[in-house]
């Protein structure tokens, strides 16, 4: 009996260190490269290209199972995402480049698969829904630099929420960092396609590296 009680005590005391081990708050940060696509005037396509910028937050992940080999990783982000525009192919005569440049509270929700490599590392690809509200941005500042290319009617205010798919792949290190390579794929349109506005028909796309730490 009392070799029983010594065995399940024994049990009880390693379940309390591994779950006391699995760290599930962490804060993240890292770069993007951000750009934008699907535009309706031919001109402007051949003028975006891609910006580097930053991101920063709030990270949460669950493991399902004792080995983590499926976890849930939502996040809370203030996402910088940019996109130059060389007007010199654009508007003949012109050669500045600009930047549009947009602030933005985002919520990526990410189901990870992972395998386990011992005790130090766990390799794991991701996919999931993200959704956004544009806080700041500077597309009504930048329609008078642009008035120049053919069609276009209004220039000036952006739809605030946007939404899209991320996939992506990462690692786990000694149970507190996680190194993470995500590509974003913007479904929702920066203006509705039949507007004659600047901003028709275009789509958000990111490339994200990032680093967090889980400390809790």
């Amino acid at each position: 009996m009392k070799k029983s009680l010594v065995l399940a005590l024994v049990a009880v005391m390693s379940l309390v260190s591994v779950e006391s081990q699995a760290k599930w708050l962490g804060i993240k940060a890292g770069a993007n490269i951000s750009s934008l696509t699907g535009t309706d005037f031919q001109a402007l396509s051949e003028a975006l290209n891609s910006a580097a910028s930053f991101q920063g937050g709030l990270a949460f992940n669950f493991g399902f199972g004792e080995k983590k080999i499926i976890s849930l990783q939502p996040e809370v982000l203030i996402s910088f995402k940019d996109a130059k525009l060389d007007l010199s192919s654009a508007i003949s005569g012109n050669g500045n480049v600009l930047t549009m440049s947009t602030t933005r509270l985002e919520v990526p929700v990410n189901l990870q698969a992972g395998i386990n490599l011992g005790k130090l590392a766990r390799i794991f690809i991701q996919a999931g829904p993200y959704f956004s509200y544009i806080l700041s941005d500077n597309a009504a500042s930048l329609s008078e630099s642009l008035t120049g290319i053919a069609g276009i009617v209004d220039s000036y205010d952006v739809n605030k929420f946007d939404w899209g798919i991320g996939v992506g792949a990462g690692v786990d290190l000694f149970s507190s960092f996680q190194l993470a390579l995500k590509y974003d794929f913007g479904i929702s349109e920066l203006k509705s396609s039949d507007a004659k506005s600047l901003w028709a028909g275009m789509k958000n796309r990111n490339l994200s590296i990032s680093l967090a730490w889980f400390f809790l």
